[in-house]
């Protein structure tokens, strides 16, 4: 399903014209009422007719946690994705890996600590074993220990020394296992929502997403390049100031 944001207290107009355009059949709101209003609930039901399903928790690792409990079918995998909740970047580079092997997302609350709810999650969606996006830093070795005393291994780590490195190693890994540089989408890293809608229509197209900006390309260039033998098509999420034009004329000329 494509991904759609608002403000938190008004439907953003834009969302409101593809909702009247789509007419969907079924909404979801991902988060509670402080992060999407009643109001705004009953402003979808006004333009769909139907009531939105709200899905969350206390907290944005119980709301993880709720959603694949409510959406995941049991029985699919048995893996996971485990990252922190202390930072946007590392599940987003993995949310098209998410989406093209169905592998739900898990947020750990820090580098320390995983709450009982998601691993009481994890298992209720028959996960054996986790990939890790993120380095030891955001997603820590206790909280290995912790998964395997309940009978959840480590299947990987990707990561690398920044950000950027873990995107890099994402979709390497993502190329490696089945999914492709065609398609591929490239987001900013200095915010979350370009990347957020756009990781949706990469899963659906099975393409993978680096993150990049204005003084940090090379790694989403590096792979590009390394792969431009695959790609006819290639997405920038996001106008000139996500993504400016100095570092669009760079991406374009590593797939030439």
């Amino acid at each position: 399903a494509p991904v759609l944001i608002t403000a938190r207290a008004k439907l953003s107009s834009q969302t409101a014209a593809i909702l009247r355009k789509l007419r969907p059949k079924r909404v979801i709101i991902a988060g509670g009422p402080g992060a999407v209003t009643d109001g705004v609930k009953n402003s979808i039901r006004s333009i769909t007719g139907t009531p939105p399903q709200r899905v969350y928790g206390n907290s944005a690792t119980d709301t993880a946690a709720a959603l694949n409990r409510t959406f995941f079918k049991k029985g699919t995998t048995t893996t996971a994705i485990l990252a922190t909740s202390q930072g946007f970047y590392d599940a987003l580079a993995a949310a098209p890996v998410s989406y093209a092997k169905n592998y739900p997302i898990f947020l750990v609350e820090n580098k320390t600590t995983i709450s009982n709810y998601t691993i009481s999650a994890m298992k209720a969606c028959g996960i054996k074993q986790v990939i890790i996006a993120g380095g030891e830093g955001v997603v820590g070795k206790n909280i290995v220990s912790r998964l395997s005393s309940n009978g959840i291994t480590l299947k990987t780590r990707l990561w690398g020394n920044t950000l950027y490195d873990t995107s890099k190693a994402i979709a390497v890994w993502g190329i490696r296992n089945g999914m492709t540089a065609n398609n591929v989408g490239i987001a900013t890293s200095k915010n979350y929502p370009d990347a957020l809608c756009g990781a949706a229509m990469c899963g659906k197209n099975n393409a993978v997403l680096l993150l990049a900006d204005s003084t940090n390309s090379n790694r989403a260039t590096s792979v590009l390049s390394t792969y431009k033998s695959q790609i006819s098509k290639a997405y920038v999420f996001g106008g000139k100031f996500a993504i400016s034009d100095s570092v669009y004329s760079l991406l374009q000329k590593a797939v030439k």
